[in-house]
């Protein structure tokens, strides 16, 4: 999930794992500059992991 300061969040798709390595993808064509945060869960709601967002 992408997280932004102002409380608006984008959920993206499940995480696809292969070999240990994660991905997956976002198509939109809204400005997503506000959104600084990523948050990734388990199936079960656990956040397993978290990440700042540098501006571009």
């Amino acid at each position: 999930t992408l997280g932004s300061p102002d409380g608006r969040s984008v959920a993206l798709h499940d995480l696809q794992l292969e070999d240990g390595a994660g991905s997956t993808w976002l198509a939109t064509a809204e400005d997503l500059h506000a959104f600084d945060r990523l948050t990734v869960r388990a199936p079960d709601g656990r956040v397993v992991a978290t990440a700042r967002i540098a501006p571009a």
